[in-house]
């Protein structure tokens, strides 16, 4: 068979390589087509995101819809905002430029404070119905999209059969749930140690970290129960002033991370994964804002290094290659002589480490204090649905994690190795 003058092999219409040949054909249309309607660029000309009304600055858009009395423009005011995934088209935009327009005037101009701001910006959105079911057609191109994009053709090719998700609010989820978040120990014991009097000072966040560590996050991932996404976001950063009162929010939730009011900030959409390789079990995903995401991945970058040198060496989690790194440490150790080789696997670990071991963990670190606080904050206050507090554990799916994890393992590790001969 010829094409492009070169002599290609015949291949059976219905066999796996024609199925395969489809697939790729279907998963690069796909990409195509997202690029071009994803681009998530904000119109020029500012409009009314009630009846695309053209004018002629931002602030006469929002001088239209604050003096506007009908319920259309009330709703878009005052009102609860139902916030859609998928294609963002003309209105999603203008609606979203809205919001951020309103949400820089008012911190400007008082008498809330950019925190507050934002505070009552994610109270007001709350995510569209429907999150448990398969992703619709829009939702799946824009995850093949992002999986492509990232280079992991494996995961895009998985999208496509995707399984519904575990509801945590019937009377089955709620049970798992309750099962997956344990209350510590009844003879738990917290170690007694001395909690720092006093830090180094941190630089402040900027409005380059805010707009670089926003742009870094994928088109694909999921919401918190506000439904605002990485695209969303994207769009809202684009109007004039927003980063740099996301940049002043951050720094003040720093400074006030107890203020009770800042609530709603903490709130995380809990996901349950079937597991493929047991029945019956799920794998919890703590969903938070995307927007504390993006201010998690900013505190990520400012302790990471300082956190990870004091680390035990068996703690391999952020070494390049770390599977292999393992493999070879094993390796090398049953090398000797009498050696014995014992796997531990802890259940549920992210959901069960006492919070007491993170805090002595970022006590031992030396984590500056005004972030050790913020964490504190973050464990004591985040919840979700019938679930008004999570009594230990750390979020899974959020970016401090895993060095969280790592720094309340590490006490522990470090007593094994006492028993251990060397």
């Amino acid at each position: 068979m010829l094409r492009n003058g070169h002599r290609t092999p015949l291949i059976e219409p219905n066999s796996r390589a024609a199925k395969g040949h489809q697939e790729a054909e279907l998963l690069r249309f796909i990409y195509k087509v997202g690029k071009q309607r994803n681009s998530l660029t904000i119109p020029r000309c500012p409009t009314c995101p009630g009846y695309r009304m053209k004018f002629k600055s931002r602030s006469e858009v929002l001088e239209h819809i604050h003096k506007a009395s009908d319920q259309q423009h009330l709703a878009i005011q005052t009102g609860p905002i139902t916030v859609a995934g998928g294609w963002m088209d003309m209105n999603k935009m203008a609606l979203l430029t809205y919001l951020a327009t309103d949400m820089v005037a008012k911190s400007r101009t008082g008498p809330l404070t950019p925190a507050q701001c934002l505070t009552r910006l994610i109270r007001r959105c709350h995510m569209r119905e429907g999150q448990y079911k398969p992703p619709s057609p829009d939702q799946l191109s824009e995850r093949v999209e992002d999986a492509l994009a990232k280079g992991s053709c494996r995961r895009a090719l998985g999208l496509p059969s995707q399984r519904a998700l575990l509801d945590p609010d019937p009377q089955e989820g709620i049970r798992v749930t309750h099962e997956l978040h344990p209350e510590p120990p009844t003879n738990y014991e917290p170690p007694a140690h001395d909690p720092p009097s006093k830090g180094e000072p941190i630089s402040h966040v900027t409005k380059e970290e805010v707009i670089r560590v926003i742009k870094s996050m994928g088109l694909s991932k999921s919401p918190g129960p506000s439904g605002l996404g990485p695209a969303h976001w994207r769009v809202m950063i684009q109007a004039p002033g927003m980063p740099e009162t996301l940049a002043q929010a951050f720094n003040e939730i720093l400074g006030s991370a107890q203020r009770r009011e800042d609530r709603d900030l903490y709130a995380f959409r809990l996901t349950l994964i079937p597991k493929d390789e047991a029945a019956g079990k799920y794998r919890p995903i703590a969903i938070g804002e995307t927007i504390m995401m993006a201010m998690h991945k900013i505190l990520l970058g400012r302790i990471q290094a300082q956190a990870l040198e004091g680390l035990e060496d068996g703690q391999i989690a952020f070494k390049p290659n770390a599977h292999a790194v393992g493999i070879r440490m094993a390796y090398n150790a049953m090398q000797e002589d009498g050696t014995q080789a014992v796997s531990l696997d802890v259940q549920n670990a992210f959901n069960s480490i006492p919070r007491e071991e993170i805090i002595l963990g970022m006590d031992e670190a030396g984590i500056p204090v005004l972030i050790r606080n913020y964490i504190i904050a973050l464990l004591q206050l985040r919840h979700t649905g019938h679930l008004e507090g999570i009594p230990c554990g750390v979020p899974q799916g959020d970016p401090l994690s895993m060095v969280l994890y790592c720094l309340g393992q590490n006490a522990y590790i470090g007593k094994l190795k006492l028993y251990t001969p060397t």
